[in-house]
């Protein structure tokens, strides 16, 4: 178990910006964070049950909806909520910029259909 918690640790530095191991800019993935928990590259696998938590955790920290360990967030239930929060929003703001983009085809298409008129 002590490699999943090495995982952990890992992503930690990587979310918090501060790796040990790999390059400061590097993107998050499983791949970065194996190499940052000096493993191999492909070495965090879909396929391992106990891998299937981590590979959610680390695709939250590439969208950045992980929170680092030392924010204001005490209780897990709390984190947990927040980044569920956090999914809900990006959810809803998505929409809008659909629903923006729609209504803006949609004027663009009321105009060409007002120069045909005339």
């Amino acid at each position: 178990m002590s490699s999943i918690n090495d995982y952990y640790e890992a992503l930690q530095r990587l979310v918090e910006g501060k790796p040990k191991i790999v390059p400061l800019e590097s993107n998050i993935n499983n791949d970065t964070v194996a190499l940052e928990a000096g493993r191999t590259r492909g070495s965090i696998k879909k396929s391992r049950a106990n891998h299937e938590k981590l590979i959610n955790d680390i695709r939250l920290a590439e969208q950045g909806l992980l929170i680092e360990k030392d924010c204001d967030v005490k209780h897990e239930a709390d984190r947990e909520r927040v980044v569920f929060l956090k999914s809900m929003l990006d959810e809803s703001l998505e929409r809008e910029i659909s629903l923006l983009f729609e209504n803006f085809n949609l004027h663009q298409e009321i105009l060409k259909l007002k120069e045909r008129r005339k």
